[in-house]
């Protein structure tokens, strides 16, 4: 059906600049040979739209993006000429497939443009390979030839920001707050001499009444205890959204701590942390859970299962704090519909 509709438009465009043509020669006006200019130039620019091809149009970006999975982005792109020979296109139309935005440019001859797709990631990856699709048309939109090629990118999607990662980290802090500030004990470390500038409270003033002078008391202070948040990645259907929690307060944490991640497809190499979001897939087998000295440790999981607590060193088990997704995405939900509500 599309094949038969083009091939009557196109007699259709033949016999109407035939109809202009004989009229120009019957009546030998300017009328009649201005609408014949004007009508070839039509005809000149369908059949240059026609017959240019879409390879002799070159895409291609040195764009290293990165990305969060579900959010809007807009990647560059230069396009310009691939070949010598002429090239035209009245409507030429770029887009990522699947993608309902195109970027169209009229009248293309080969120019150098520079130009921003749209594009919402729909998976977590490192993208190296891209379809892109193109779309060469007439000036009326009559004709359209399409090309997919594939583009290569350097594209990493990494995990969604949760939408309750304001809430997941108040509960972080909550657990971890009484150990990371080094708060001072009342155990006496050291008597000394003011100086300016040192809080008054801590003058023990019966001793600087004795030695004439004031006299400071310092007080021994708590070692911070370090944490190390761990993602396990157990297979659940609370993966991802563990994942993104765990992402998200990985960047909103306002302490030094270390995250890691546990799973499938990833590097140990500290370097890759952002390809390892990206990357890492649910493990196919259950593994020893790291240790750490001289750190507290917060162990995410999706969901809790008698084979992690297994796991679990017994001797360490005191020393764990755990998040368990399943568990507490409900409690968040609740709150977060109420807060609304109210």
């Amino acid at each position: 059906m599309k094949r038969t509709t083009m091939i009557g438009r196109f007699f259709l465009l033949v016999f109407t600049y035939l109809g202009v043509f004989f009229y120009a020669l019957a009546f030998t006006n300017k009328t009649g040979w201005a609408v014949l200019l004007f009508v070839s130039l039509i005809l000149l620019m369908e059949i240059l739209s026609l017959i240019s091809p879409l390879r002799g149009v070159q895409i291609s970006t040195s764009e290293t993006l990165i990305a969060h999975l579900g959010e809007p982005i807009t990647p560059l792109v230069t396009i310009k000429r691939a070949v010598r020979l002429p090239l035209f296109f009245s409507r030429l139309s770029i887009h990522l497939p699947f993608e309902k935005k195109k970027q169209t440019i009229r009248h293309y001859h080969g120019q150098t443009i520079a130009l921003s797709l749209s594009w919402s990631p729909k998976k977590r990856g490192w993208i190296t390979k891209q379809p892109i699709e193109r779309i060469g048309s007439d000036l009326f939109g009559w004709f359209e030839k399409t090309r997919v090629e594939t583009l290569s990118v350097n594209w990493v999607v990494l995990p969604a920001i949760h939408p309750y990662a304001a809430a997941g980290l108040s509960f972080i802090e909550y657990v971890t707050k009484r150990d990371y500030f080094g708060d001072s004990s009342y155990t006496i470390k050291t008597y000394r001499d003011y100086q300016k500038g040192d809080p008054l409270k801590q003058i023990d003033w019966k001793t600087s009444s004795r030695k004439q002078s004031l006299i400071l008391r310092e007080y021994e202070k708590y070692e911070p205890v370090k944490w190390t948040f761990i993602f396990y990645g157990l297979e659940s259907e609370y993966f991802e959204e563990l994942l993104s929690l765990f992402y998200s307060i990985s960047k909103m944490y306002p302490q030094q701590a270390e995250f890691l991640l546990i799973g499938e497809n990833i590097s140990s190499n500290e370097q890759n942390e952002l390809e390892n979001y990206a990357l890492i897939q649910p493990l196919k087998t259950l593994v020893e859970i790291p240790e750490r000295n001289h750190r507290n440790i917060c162990l995410f999981l999706p969901e809790w299962t008698e084979e992690v607590e297994k796991i679990l060193p017994e001797q360490k088990k005191k020393q764990f704090s755990t998040v368990v997704y399943s568990q507490f995405a409900r409690e968040w939900e609740g709150a977060y519909e109420k807060e609304n509500t109210n």
